[in-house]
């Protein structure tokens, strides 16, 4: 979470660049960044606090970030989530939309701050307008869920769409969900929707879209029919630790003849080549 949230360096000014003159010179010309990796590996939290007090009172995002992110997931000794808001609000002022996002998570579990609902929504949407991932996502969910009344389907595919759109897995996940079951005429039944998004999720690495593209092809529903296909993506989840996936790979390879299996098996390798070797270091 802390490090969506750190914002890049940004320089407000010439006299941000005295200060960290400065702060260099009383230690030896040692950057700041490694001040505080040395201060944080000590355990001193309120030092490295300190240490980024300076730029963040010039109104430099990656300094305040910081700071909202020790305060608010930091050891006990300095975890302060009432301060966490008041520091993601200054970064929020200043237009950082993981600000936003880390204020509206604040307002939405009652951490610092009263619980609001309306609030968060309202900072998720702003973030989300200006194409932050996260908070179109947190957008969907709380529409989604409907979570301070009815559920706004249509909006919450809206936002999902758009963080989505941005290869945000989790997005794409609850948008082939819910369209492969539908939700009466507010959201149709369309597995050849459902399968799109899947597929998304699926070839950026993620285990359960590759089972329910392995489901989709097994059945036929939104692709086509082919259990080579099946097995190809049943054996990618398998692999990364889906029992369900596991379990189906086998019911699958009793219906191939040895021929099918070993093209089953090479069409495989091709897809973890593709789809799932590239997201293993990251």
């Amino acid at each position: 979470m802390n490090a969506t949230r750190s914002g890049r360096r940004m320089w407000p000014g010439v006299f941000t660049w005295v200060v960290l003159a400065l702060a260099l010179a009383g230690c030896g010309g040692e950057s700041l960044e490694a001040q505080v990796a040395a201060a944080e590996a000590e355990g001193e939290f309120t030092k490295a606090i300190g240490l980024w007090e300076p730029l963040a009172a010039e109104g430099d995002v990656q300094a305040i970030m910081e700071i909202a992110a020790l305060y608010e997931a930091g050891p006990p000794a300095v975890q302060d989530f009432a301060k966490a808001a008041e520091t993601y609000r200054q970064a929020a002022d200043l237009g950082v939309p993981s600000a936003m996002v880390g204020l509206g998570m604040l307002y939405e579990n009652a951490q610092g701050v009263a619980r609001d609902m309306d609030q968060a929504l309202a900072l998720y949407t702003q973030a989300g307008d200006l194409g932050d991932v996260m908070g179109q996502y947190r957008a969907g969910l709380l529409y989604d869920g409907g979570t301070w009344g009815p559920p706004d389907y249509r909006a919450a595919i809206r936002w999902y769409k758009l963080a989505a759109n941005q290869g945000f897995v989790d997005a794409q996940m609850k948008l082939g969900g819910h369209f492969f079951s539908g939700f009466g005429e507010t959201v149709l039944r369309d597995t050849t929707e459902a399968a799109k998004w899947f597929r998304m999720a699926a070839e950026l690495g993620h285990a359960g879209g590759q089972f329910r593209m392995g489901t989709l092809h097994e059945a036929g529903s939104g692709v086509e029919q082919n259990a080579e296909q099946a097995y190809a993506w049943f054996r990618l989840a398998a692999a990364q630790g889906s029992e369900p996936a596991d379990q189906s790979l086998a019911r699958v390879a009793l219906t191939l003849d040895p021929d099918e299996l070993a093209a089953a098996q090479a069409l495989s390798r091709t897809y973890w080549d593709l789809y799932v070797a590239p997201f293993q270091a990251i």
